[in-house]
């Protein structure tokens, strides 16, 4: 990919700069609500040790030179054939690629998963999220009832 650019899966070991990032990104925008935004120290901390408990999806955080710049969630189906995907990037980071590269990233630990398609929905005003899918490799399937983009990347044919 490109250097200084990883993902970390949450962890135990994340701190302050993780929970900085968290509380940067908007309490509500784009369809999607992060209730990391009101959180207290604490509560993340909290928050985190369920994240890391569960497992019916991954969420993975994207740094720039140890600089966590956003996260992006796999959710799986009860086969963990399918995953549904959400990503965001702090609003200091955004519109320098870097959603893209995350994206990128986020493939490639999919099939790693054994993951063998990925779905993606993005508001139809959400065009830098929609053009990211696009340029991901990912086609676009329909448009939904609710206003959102549905787009799909097949794993298995890419490979």
């Amino acid at each position: 990919m490109t250097e200084g650019h990883y993902l970390r899966q949450l962890d135990d070991q994340m701190g302050r700069a993780e929970y900085d990032m968290y509380r940067a990104i908007p309490a509500e925008e784009v369809g999607m609500e992060n209730p990391q935004h009101h959180m207290t120290y604490d509560e993340w901390r909290d928050w985190l040790a369920g994240e890391i408990a569960q497992n019916k999806y991954v969420t993975y955080i994207m740094y720039l030179r140890d600089y966590p710049i956003g996260h992006i969630t796999i959710a799986f189906d009860e086969d963990i054939e399918d995953g549904n995907l959400s990503q965001v990037v702090r609003p200091v980071c955004r519109g320098s690629g870097l959603g893209k590269i995350m994206l990128k990233l986020a493939i490639e630990e999919a099939r790693k998963l054994g993951v063998k398609k990925l779905v993606g929905y993005a508001r139809e005003f959400n065009v830098a999220s929609w053009k990211m899918m696009e340029a991901c490799g990912f086609t676009f399937i329909e448009e939904t009832y609710y206003g959102s983009k549905h787009y799909e990347l097949d794993l298995e044919e890419e490979k």
